[in-house]
């Protein structure tokens, strides 16, 4: 017998093991993968022609971190840190939240920001921004402000923009700034 793999059974939802040339023969309803010490090792998947098999799921087009930010200023709307400023200066009830990391937030930020970081935007927006809110997000560069803009929109937040060069931006634009 050879090498065993671990496989995941669609059907029936179990864990099972098969000897690995169940792998090159395929299984219906089967997700496989070699395992080796109970850990999935893919370099043994390679030694066998898995692409060619019509059983074997394939991945779907991977992108780039790039990709992912073109994609997300394609669908959402950016405004300038001047359009932000005129807006706040005018009256505009909006919300601007800075989504960058603590660290950045503590060697300043724009001064009418609040914080939530990116990586807890979408747990923490609810409970404190109503979704008819005109929110502005904010990063150092506008790439996360983007990716959390689109985010945003997809929980349902309809008046969402991405602020176009971010903190970089905002200081270079004359924008007010806090400790």
């Amino acid at each position: 017998m050879g090498a065993a793999v671990g496989a995941i059974d669609l059907a029936h939802g179990a864990h099972v093991t098969r000897p690995l040339e169940s792998i090159v023969a395929g299984r219906a309803n089967t997700l496989q993968m070699p395992m080796l010490a109970g850990l999935p090792v893919g370099h043994i998947a390679d030694q066998y022609d898995l692409a060619s098999s019509p059983d074997v799921p394939q991945s779907p087009s991977m992108k780039t971190a790039q990709q992912l930010i073109a994609d997300a200023k394609a669908s959402v709307t950016e405004v300038t840190a001047r359009e932000v400023q005129d807006r706040l200066a005018a009256g505009v009830p909006l919300v601007l939240i800075d989504v960058r990391e603590q660290n950045e937030w503590n060697l300043g930020h724009a001064a009418p920001a609040q914080y939530i970081g990116r990586g807890v935007l979408e747990s923490q927006i609810e409970a404190r921004v109503a979704r008819d809110a005109q929110v502005v997000l904010m990063c150092a560069s506008g790439n996360r402000s983007a990716l959390g803009a689109r985010t945003l929109l997809e929980m349902g937040y309809n008046n969402v923009a991405s602020m176009a060069g971010g903190f970089r931006e905002w200081v270079a634009s004359g924008g007010a700034v806090a400790d």
